[in-house]
């Protein structure tokens, strides 16, 4: 067995079961469960149309690289997105399907990261998404959590970090909007840790796969792509962007995604995917094709969402601990009791599952930035949400 297995860490869903039944194979059976984020959004009935129409493409190989026609959508909307006019995001050199990031993300590292005792570290967010830490040990790195990363007051303050501590770094996972915060970066932000990349030759990998759920009333977050239109880096070098259709379009089952960026890296990544074996199906090529092509069930979406975060404001909104997110559907809600305590009595209560912040971070420097905070995904309906929104109220009532 590979000794690494071992150094990884119990997922966080695995452990919310522990936690809350006593017991690894205990049942799971909440009324609302508000644990984990997976859009209950109403699917685009032309995907649904588009997987029917060409389900005969299964008995049919597809290319690790895509079809072109996907790419070019990818590419099509990347421009779109981020303005781009001076950065030209080539089909053909810079954009790979994926299956899903959760794929990309883990398969970065493993492509990317050497053996250098001199820059054993790839850095990443704490709190954050368990793949990156997965992906870093699995590759034979050490993880290195930086919460200034994911926090809105802390980004400017990442130049406090001991340069010789940013020397060890290889590549930087970042993610904007943040999970679970919210929190987005602005230019600023992108021009503090890319100037950081580019002094200790670090590669930056932007996960951003919450970018097309934002407030209505609010601009759409600006992504790695808009910074480099911005400074010119036509080559987009030593960065890569990472976005896909699972929040986008609440499709997070056709496992449909893009990862871009430099050529020279993208390169490396196709060959090391080419090994892999996760070609994306034809006919879901084609229905991806069609989804990042329309923006119609995107701005749909936002309305669901901002409808449920408008409802929690309301109802969550007297307490002083509570901050709506720029972004996402995460309410990430500091509470006064343990985060572990309060998930499993929440739970006992009132049959609602949340997620305790303990378990999506890690202890550094003696301190978890997950403590007492625990993660309300608000993907279900508006009906749904408020009842379980007001029952959470209830308990914080009484703490």
């Amino acid at each position: 067995m590979n000794t690494r297995i071992k150094k990884l860490y119990e997922y966080p869903f695995a452990r919310l079961k522990r936690l809350v039944c006593g017991t690894e194979t205990g049942s799971l059976m909440p009324e609302i469960d508000f644990s984990i984020g997976e859009p209950k959004t109403k699917r685009p009935k032309f995907v649904e149309k588009i997987l029917k129409d060409n389900l005969a493409d299964i008995s049919k190989y597809p290319s690790a690289r895509g079809i072109h026609e996907l790419r070019l959508s990818i590419s099509d909307w990347a421009t779109r997105r981020y303005s781009l006019d001076k950065c030209h995001l080539d089909p053909e050199k810079h954009i790979l399907p994926a299956s899903g990031t959760r794929e990309s993300l883990f398969g970065i590292s493993q492509a990317l990261y050497t053996n250098n005792p001199s820059k054993p570290y790839i850095g990443m967010p704490n709190p954050f998404y368990q793949i990156y830490e997965g992906a870093a040990i699995l590759a034979g790195a050490t993880p290195i959590y930086i919460a200034q990363l994911n926090s809105k007051d802390g980004n400017v303050k990442l130049n406090q970090i001991d340069p010789a501590e940013w020397a060890k770094i290889q590549l930087i996972y970042i993610c904007t909007p943040a999970n679970p915060s919210g929190e987005t970066y602005c230019l600023k932000d992108f021009d503090l840790i890319m100037q950081i990349a580019k002094d200790h030759d670090i590669t930056v990998i932007s996960d951003e796969c919450y970018s097309e759920i934002y407030r209505p009333s609010s601009k759409p977050p600006i992504g790695l792509f808009e910074w480099c239109e911005k400074n010119g880096e036509k080559n987009f070098s030593n960065c890569i962007v990472m976005n896909s259709l699972s929040k986008r379009s609440g499709l997070p089952g056709l496992r449909s995604g893009f990862i871009a960026g430099d050529e020279i890296l993208i390169s490396s990544f196709s060959r090391y995917r080419s090994y892999q074996g996760v070609a994306m199906p034809l006919h879901v090529q084609k229905a991806s094709a069609a989804a990042w092509g329309d923006e119609k069930h995107v701005s749909q979406n936002r309305n669901y969402y901002s409808k449920n975060f408008q409802a929690a404001s309301e109802i969550l909104g007297d307490f002083p601990f509570y901050k709506e997110s720029e972004a996402g559907f995460f309410i990430w809600l500091k509470i006064p009791i343990c985060d572990q305590k309060f998930t499993k009595e929440l739970y006992n209560a009132h049959k609602i599952l949340v997620m305790p912040g303990t378990f999506l971070a890690r202890e550094y420097s003696d301190v978890n930035p997950g403590l007492n905070y625990i993660r309300i995904a608000l993907v279900h309906n508006l009906a749904k949400c408020i009842e379980g929104l007001e029952k959470i109220k209830q308990y914080l009532v009484k703490k």
